[in-house]
């Protein structure tokens, strides 16, 4: 079966930027994330962190659909495959897992094509994914668990910024 290379590639990105707005991962855990580590079934992630740590990530049934359909038109799928692959001739054959530098890549390149203005990166979508939960979160604690921010001040900042959104309105 031959598939056309900017199929596959348009269906990757796609899956990785429901990815991205459905979970709060960083573009180094993406990289380290495999077949095995997604459960489509339950809509899950365990994704991979430093010190042979994991922490599970839900994410939406249209993302579980995305990746499916990016699976199925790239035709391999094994447990030790990347969850998101590289493309390119210099892949080959082989099977790359992306690295950072093509995430952000990606993400640019799909946000000029939906028409978004300026410079946008995972970080962007990771913060957006964090206001939208702190807008069902009441307590700062619990938002901040569910992000995974590194410190208290980062969050503090986002959310200082999501106040004074509010306030706007």
């Amino acid at each position: 079966m031959h598939v056309n290379l900017r199929d596959i590639e348009l269906k990757r990105n796609m899956a990785l930027i429901h990815f991205l707005l459905s979970t709060d991962s960083k573009p180094n855990e993406i990289c380290r994330t495999y077949v095995k580590n997604i459960d489509l079934y339950n809509q899950t992630a365990a994704v991979n962190l430093a010190a042979s740590r994991t922490r599970i990530l839900s994410f939406s049934r249209e993302t579980a659909n995305a990746i499916t359909q990016y699976w199925d038109t790239r035709g391999w799928q094994d447990d030790e495959d990347p969850a998101f692959a590289r493309h390119d001739r210099g892949a080959g054959k082989r099977h790359l897992a992306l690295t950072t530098r093509s995430i952000q890549n990606i993400v640019q390149a799909m946000c000029r094509i939906a028409g978004l203005e300026g410079e946008i990166t995972p970080t962007d979508l990771r913060i957006g994914y964090y206001l939208k939960t702190l807008n069902y979160q009441i307590d700062l604690i619990a938002a901040e668990k569910v992000i995974n921010f590194n410190s208290f001040n980062t969050s503090r900042q986002y959310t200082q910024l999501n106040i004074n959104h509010a306030r706007s309105k």
